[in-house]
């Protein structure tokens, strides 16, 4: 048997050997190589130094589902927490506490991110239970927003690559930024209804079998929890995350060491100025604002109040 000690040089020695590769990849020319890619690679990797052993454990685990899957069924037994939600809606920080924690989390958005999870929802699927499930909700439109601006400069890294992408969005104008979002909602709502809403029937009612809108949710406690055969799920809503997020994961798992980690915050991102510009000054269509926060969705998760006064925040006015 390996020693504690064993174990942990093991996993270092890898953790250098990715770094090195990463370093020689962006040396010969891939990823649009320059400094700022390698000092950024190091940081990640500085970041990720709590949580080290976490990342290569994860990435052995891969192979081993890749070249076992009978004995992959078996290492199900051991079942991580799942972090189970549309994006921009506080996952990262609540999977950061699970990090800090030592605690094995996956955080996903589709079930479909790499194999380990593909098995998870497979066994899911097949009757697996007793699965710890959380999720989260957001006021549609403020999400719509931070998920518009953290992946704007996605459209332009094959074309002026990673920096050069960042200083092309930097350079854009209020109107600019305007018209790409609306015309991004437009489309986006014609192919697939009004995201993030539908998220909750197309992913979570599809693999756990509950549909949350026909239950009673608590607006006061801002948090639900839900019971299927296979999981038992908890529901956050994101503007109570900070102020009772912590004590609900506790509760829901029995715990009480848990804590939240601040991290991926629009406010601490390249683009923070321009962000808070767009959001006091977009002008969205009042129909798009009343259809989203008209519907049986939004009421059922927050009070007319809680309804009223985000639609206040894009100048529209609802009769409730």
């Amino acid at each position: 048997m390996f020693s504690n000690s064993d174990k942990r040089k093991f996993f270092r020695k890898l953790a250098e050997k990715g770094l090195a590769r990463v370093k020689e990849e962006f040396a010969n020319g891939a990823y649009n190589s320059n400094i700022h890619h390698i000092r950024w690679a190091d940081e990640w990797i500085q970041y990720q130094e709590m949580n080290f052993l976490n990342l290569m454990r994860a990435h052995l685990r891969r192979l081993f589902w890749h070249s076992c899957p009978l004995g992959a069924w078996s290492f199900i037994r051991n079942k991580p927490i799942i972090v189970f939600q549309h994006g921009k809606v506080g996952s990262t920080a609540i999977a950061g506490g699970f990090a800090k924690m030592n605690t094995r989390v996956h955080k996903t958005h589709f079930f479909s991110e790499y194999l380990e999870l593909r098995h998870i929802k497979k066994a899911i699927s097949k009757g697996v239970g007793g699965w710890k499930v959380i999720t989260l909700c957001r006021d549609p439109i403020a999400m719509k927003i931070s998920h518009f601006f953290q992946n704007l400069n996605n459209q332009y890294k094959q074309e002026k690559g990673y920096v050069g992408a960042e200083d092309y969005v930097k350079k854009m104008t209020p109107s600019e930024l305007e018209n790409i979002f609306l015309q991004q909602l437009h489309e986006e709502d014609n192919k697939q209804g009004r995201w993030p809403l539908c998220w909750f029937y197309d992913y979570l009612q599809k693999i756990f079998g509950v549909n949350i809108f026909d239950h009673p949710f608590d607006k006061a406690e801002g948090y639900g929890i839900y019971k299927t055969k296979q999981a038992e799920i908890l529901l956050i809503r994101y503007e109570d995350l900070r102020s009772k997020g912590a004590q609900a994961i506790n509760d829901f798992l029995g715990i009480t060491e848990y804590q939240l980690v601040d991290d991926n915050v629009s406010t601490d991102k390249y683009y923070s100025n321009q962000y808070d510009v767009f959001k006091r000054n977009i002008k969205l269509p009042e129909e798009i604002v009343k259809e989203i926060y008209l519907s049986k969705e939004m009421r059922c998760l927050y009070t007319n109040h809680e309804i009223q006064e985000f639609a206040a925040k894009w100048r529209v006015n609802l009769d409730l």
